[in-house]
């Protein structure tokens, strides 16, 4: 498969501008970049339309039509990519939430922010499906709830799209799709905007996750024509375009269109864009982006909690550039161990339990159990000496 680095470090871009939208909503003033700051909820919709052109990709081959082995595979490996990293920060909001009313009682709203059916919503991944109130223990999981749902739909939209086959068609099948999530939310009165976190976000994902896929459709046709090129100047006047939408209070349901584009033109990267979204530290921070995405709304509140222990504490605020900094710089060091002692191994382990069967993990095992495995190697090793000339 051809690697599309520059679409993983978009991914940071994404997690990072959804982080600062957190701190513009009441905790930092943005001066002049408070519009851009302020419409940050759009990074969301970028990682939609990302992950259903990225999924596309990996399982091109695949749900040509329904199989069922092919369709619990899947949803075991897509269980793999987003449960560990949701339930482990899900533990530490429990283990906070419990600890601070044994210190100090209940806070007015805790019961509904921190409801036992909530919980099991959060603990189910589905509190975005309309059964709770979906801004509830660690609140930007919404957006993985609502992932969940397309992980669900995945199969069968693919048997649909991968029937598209060629760009007009796409193109068509988009624009009708767009028109008809634009009328959607036209009949749902909420025009303009698509910061949509209840249950009309399952609309959302639907809409994007499935413009994602027709992007890709795209993608796969122009790549087998040898005049495919670099698409860099239309990346940059593209991105040029969105960032004018945004400053001008351009409806959600133009700019995201333009997010689409982005996608399309950062898969064709040439070396500009290489450049910026391919090297290293921007491919590490976009394979950590989602634990960044999920470890940013515990440290704020965290960070709330102290305050109020060392008010001194909030004068950071007063620094906008030096506050911003330091959050930045600690959500990304929480986000980095969360990824390497979290994500990746857990990742992994569940990933391989579909070839290999459930096993007891490694960091389970007894030290005489690595004594008898190195034994055994040793033994191996030594017949085989003997067979080397």
């Amino acid at each position: 498969m051809r690697r599309l680095d520059a679409l993983t470090g978009i991914r940071a871009l994404a997690a990072l501008w959804v982080v600062l939208f957190h701190l513009s909503t009441g905790l930092i003033n943005f001066g002049s970049l408070t519009p851009l700051f302020s419409r940050g909820y759009l990074g969301v919709d970028l990682f939609f339309l990302l992950s259903g052109f990225i999924i596309s990709y990996a399982h091109q081959k695949d749900f040509l039509n329904i199989r069922k082995k092919l369709l619990v595979q899947f949803l075991w490996m897509r269980l793999a990519r987003i449960m560990p990293v949701h339930w482990f920060i899900l533990s530490l909001f429990l283990i906070n939430f419990l600890v601070r009313v044994q210190l100090v009682g209940t806070h007015p709203g805790d019961e509904i922010h921190f409801s036992f059916w909530s919980f099991i919503c959060h603990t189910l991944n589905i509190q975005a499906w309309g059964l709770t109130h979906p801004l509830t223990w660690n609140y930007p999981a919404w957006s993985v709830s609502a992932e969940w749902f397309a992980y669900l739909l995945f199969p069968w939209l693919k048997v649909l799209t991968v029937r598209i086959n060629s760009p007009k068609l796409n193109l068509l099948a988009g624009a009708v799709l767009w028109l008809s999530f634009y009328l959607t939310a036209l009949a749902l009165g909420k025009n303009g905007s698509i910061n949509w976190c209840d249950a009309y976000s399952l609309i959302r994902v639907t809409a994007e996750f499935t413009t994602g896929m027709l992007l890709y459709n795209i993608y796969k046709i122009q790549l087998q024509k040898p005049a495919s090129g670099t698409l860099d100047g239309w990346f940059g006047l593209v991105l040029l375009v969105c960032v004018l939408g945004i400053y001008t209070n351009w409806s959600d349901f133009i700019v995201v269109p333009f997010l689409a584009v982005l996608i399309y033109a950062l898969s064709f990267a040439g070396s500009a864009c290489r450049a910026i979204f391919a090297n290293r530290p921007m491919i590490y921070l976009g394979e950590i982006s989602y634990s960044l995405y999920m470890v940013d709304a515990f440290l704020t509140m965290l960070y709330l909690q102290l305050t109020k222990l060392l008010p001194a504490l909030s004068s950071l605020q007063n620094i906008p550039a030096l506050f911003i900094m330091v959050k930045i710089l600690v959500s990304v060091a929480c986000a980095h161990c969360l990824f390497t002692y979290v994500e990746k191994p857990s990742r992994n382990y569940l990933r391989d339990c579909i070839h290999k069967g459930f096993r007891m993990p490694t960091f389970f095992k007894r030290k005489a159990d690595f004594k008898s495995e190195l034994e055994i190697k040793a033994q191996v090793e030594s017949k085989l000496s003997g067979l080397i000339p």
